[in-house]
């Protein structure tokens, strides 16, 4: 939880002019919204693991009873939908949804942007609540294959909205007295209120307004959902239609996936065994000139090979090795951080990449043909980055050679064997068909668990890293999704005010050279990476781009690999650079230390998108190789 918005006791403003901070109140407060978030996490560790049931008894229909559960699809969509919109309220109070914090550099600014923060968010909860709740009366009058109201789906987004507008009052209630936060709240509240109920404004300066409210703090999701309705106000449709996107964005099953992929990546970071696969790598291949970096690289690798997530990655691998890398001689902390950041980015090139999945889900393409496209990208990446890191020890004159050790190595060779067969596994049900990208997620977990059971003793799997387990799972997935419902608003809203139209007339102007819009293209999203982060960028972007590039005759394959390349350079540069902050964290440096360190690592990311951009078989080959 960020510490500039932190609702305890003592994060309480003192009175203007003298007196005590209302602190029994503060704790009254802080204590009754962390019952309400917690029991919210409750039911989403249940709608969790209704859908690892549900995906489970689905295979055991489908390949031992040779028949099918009936309805299922629809069930894990109702469930995913429950799951997503009761974490909303978590994440608001918790304060973990992506946010920028670029004026928050004086006490002062930091409680007039905080008070912002808070009025942006409570109007846009204010608007989804109202409508939400007028939508429901429509949906009751609908019913669903498996027998139950379409009542049901809406309740959730309005439990949710009305459920995260309160806790945005708990929220602000302690800064009673602290008049620059009430100030700035004001003046949050009256942006987004003039905004979307009173300002007819031309579909530009809505942007302009929802790129204002990114700048002053408003988490990214929220300054999404509201650029939406003030499009849609714009355009003169009833924003009831925003409550109907935000449900039907969530009843897509690919989604599932998510939420299983990101529990499997939890589990492993929580155990044992990554640090077992690191010390298999460090054996291998620590031992060459550079080489503790190139098995860094290796082990992030394989380890976005499960995660699916980036920041997972960079978080999980940071914490082993940037320690060792420092401990080395051959990496300052500095130094140490650059690396980690770039060899984390790779989570979003292997499968089963949560960025790829959001990919196919807006170009409602198939997923197993994305991830496919996207791994031979990956493998460019990752090479290109530890041979950076590689030449950059040896530039630096602090190269080490050690000594190789047959014995480590396997000693070590059995501990990395359940990490090196649950990518197999879930990789292999992939491609070859045999299972779906939810019912691998599922199964990999199972095979997790059993792992972590068979080599610790059922030590690693104790009730409290389980449950820690979940709940990273769960609030990873509800911070993609939430972006994603969001989204849908603020897409709808480009197509009803002609913004989308005009995008795709400027951009049609270099379709007739492949190459041509590629480059074009590549700006854009490298200049949109400067301010969003990857799964924002891609929900918001590639809808628009979508017409021109198939005009252009982009494979979708190809446009895939590039989006993603194009995204890890944005995960390593700030301001959003969220891999560059996590590693900087983790090392104990300050961020802007690190950039300098980090701009090989960009520069060989720009040789690898060169590669992806010029040369459309690097991404097409695997995909055609499997039939995909």
């Amino acid at each position: 939880m960020d510490a500039h918005v932190a609702v305890t006791a003592a994060a309480v403003p003192e009175r203007p002019g003298g007196g005590d901070p209302p602190v029994a109140f503060a704790r009254y407060t802080n204590r009754f919204g962390t019952i309400t978030s917690h029991a919210f996490l409750g039911a989403q560790v249940l709608c969790l693991l209704g859908m690892l049931g549900v995906v489970c008894t689905g295979i055991v229909y489908r390949k031992f009873l040779n028949s099918s559960l009936g309805y299922s699809n629809e069930l894990l969509t109702f469930l995913l939908t429950w799951l997503v919109f009761l974490g909303v309220p978590r994440a608001i109070w918790e304060d973990s949804t992506p946010r920028l914090d670029l004026f928050r550099t004086s006490e002062a600014a930091r409680r007039v942007f905080t008070g912002l923060s808070l009025g942006t968010v409570a109007v846009y909860f204010v608007y989804v609540s109202r409508e939400s709740i007028r939508f429901l009366p429509v949906q009751s009058s609908f019913s669903t294959e498996i027998g139950f109201s379409a009542y049901w789906f809406g309740l959730a987004l309005a439990v949710s909205s009305c459920a995260g507008l309160a806790l945005v009052v708990l929220r602000a209630a302690p800064l009673v007295g602290d008049r620059l936060a009430w100030l700035g709240a004001a003046a949050g509240c009256a942006i987004g209120v003039v905004s979307v109920s009173y300002l007819n404004a031309a579909p530009v300066v809505a942007l302009l307004i929802m790129f204002g409210l990114i700048v002053i703090g408003t988490p990214i999701a929220v300054a999404l959902g509201l650029g939406g309705l003030v499009l849609l106000h714009s355009a003169a449709i009833p924003l009831t239609a925003a409550s109907q996107r935000l449900v039907a964005a969530t009843n897509n099953v690919v989604l599932i996936s998510i939420p299983l992929f990101l529990f499997v990546g939890a589990l492993i970071g929580g155990s044992g065994l990554a640090q077992r696969f690191a010390r298999f790598a460090r054996a291998a291949i620590g031992w060459l000139p550079g080489g503790l970096g190139v098995s860094n690289v290796a082990t992030s690798a394989v380890f976005a090979n499960l995660t699916g997530s980036a920041v997972a990655d960079t978080a999980a691998i940071g914490r082993i090795y940037i320690p060792q890398l420092v401990r080395s001689g051959e990496y300052t902390p500095e130094r140490a951080a650059a690396l980690q950041s770039a060899a984390g980015v790779v989570g979003i090139l292997f499968p089963p990449a949560i960025a790829m999945i959001l990919f196919a889900t807006v170009t409602n393409s198939s997923v197993i043909g994305v991830f496919a496209a996207v791994v031979v990208p990956g493998l460019l990446v990752s090479v290109a980055i530890a041979a950076t890191s590689v030449i950059t020890v040896a530039s630096s004159g602090r190269s080490n050679v050690r000594r190789f050790s047959l014995g480590a190595l396997a000693r070590s060779a059995p501990g990395a064997i359940p990490v090196l067969c649950i990518p197999v596994v879930l990789d292999g049900g992939i491609f070859t068909g045999v299972v779906t990208p939810a019912e691998s997620g599922a199964i990999a977990a199972l095979l997790t668990l059993v792992w972590m059971g068979l080599f610790d003793g059922l030590r690693s799997i104790s009730f409290r890293r389980l449950f820690e387990s979940v709940r990273a799972a769960l609030d990873g997935a509800v911070l993609a999704l939430f972006i994603l419902v969001n989204v849908s608003i603020l897409d709808f809203g480009f197509a009803s005010s002609g913004l989308s139209d005009s995008l795709v007339g400027f951009l049609d102007r270099f379709t007739g050279s492949p190459l041509t819009f590629l480059i074009v293209l590549n700006i854009v999203l490298l200049l949109v990476h400067t301010f969003l982060e990857t799964g924002p960028a891609i929900l918001v972007l590639v809808p628009l781009i979508l017409p021109a590039a198939q005009a252009a005759g982009i494979s979708m394959l190809q446009l895939a690999a590039v989006v993603g390349v194009n995204s890890t350079i944005g995960l390593i540069l700030p301001p959003v650079g969220v891999s560059l902050y996590v590693a900087s964290g983790i090392a104990g440096v300050n961020p802007k230390n690190v950039i300098r360190h980090s701009l090989p690592y960009v520069a060989a990311c720009l040789v690898s998108l060169a590669v992806v951009t010029a040369v459309p078989t690097v991404s097409e080959w695997l995909p055609g190789l499997i039939g995909r």
